[in-house]
């Protein structure tokens, strides 16, 4: 049985034109969309850069549909990068905070005030 989907010789659902790997010719497979981590970050980190992450992967699922494999991948990285940076302002707050506790309940326990 060949790859055609009926006997005119005209391509089924799913061909890939003959590239290997993808339809867009680059060699790529779809690119994961790294939603989930997108909205984790919103709801948990930072929700500005969450949201950023956020469209970058819908565009991500949007190009991998179409079959722009190579773009879903620059996509795909641009919206874990902008996670990385949610979750990097997160800790940073969170160290600081702990830092600045663990500061003033020294100098409090000391006897001392600033």
């Amino acid at each position: 049985m060949s790859s055609f989907s009926n006997g005119d010789q005209t391509p089924g659902p799913g061909f890939n034109q003959g590239f290997p790997g993808g339809g867009d010719g680059s060699g790529l497979g779809r690119a994961s969309h790294n939603l989930v981590s997108s909205i984790l970050v919103t709801l948990f980190c930072c929700q500005p850069f969450g949201i950023v992450a956020i469209v970058y992967s819908a565009l991500t699922m949007g190009h991998n549909d179409a079959g722009r494999y190579q773009q879903a991948h620059k996509t795909a990285k641009t919206a874990m990068m902008w996670n990385y940076i949610g979750l990097g302002v997160a800790l940073a707050f969170i160290l600081g905070y702990v830092l600045l506790v663990v500061v003033l309940g020294g100098l409090g326990a000391a006897g001392t005030t600033p």
